[in-house]
């Protein structure tokens, strides 16, 4: 019956800011825009959006996004050169995976999965 996850939305306090952090500071590729309302990524076969609006306070640490990697270690020294502050730093976790966690600047929890 499902076949994957198609997308995430994440609401953001200004767009701008998300765009300038997940597009220069992450790297993720742009792939549209509407009018101040939604910023749209390509992420492999995913999509991530950005939509204005909304009491970040509230929702930013319901979820957890995981991006893979496929060399944490460096993806990590990368970010930090960028200026990303690491709540964890890359962690051999149970499941066979190192891990690494930080937030965007609405607060929501982003997460690096690899090895």
């Amino acid at each position: 019956m499902l076949n994957g996850i198609e997308h995430v939305t994440i609401r953001v306090s200004n767009l701008e800011n998300g765009l300038r952090f997940y597009r220069d500071v992450l790297g993720l590729k742009l792939q549209g825009q509407n009018e101040n309302r939604y910023i749209q990524f390509k992420v492999g076969r995913f999509r991530l959006f950005l939509q204005a609006g909304g009491d970040t306070r509230t929702t930013a640490t319901d979820i957890v996004i995981a991006f893979a990697v496929q060399d944490i270690d460096m993806a990590y020294e990368e970010l930090k050169r960028k200026g990303v502050l690491f709540s964890q730093p890359p962690k051999m976790q149970k499941f066979g995976s190192k891990t690494a966690l930080f937030r965007d600047p609405d607060g929501h929890i982003l997460e690096l999965v690899g090895n």
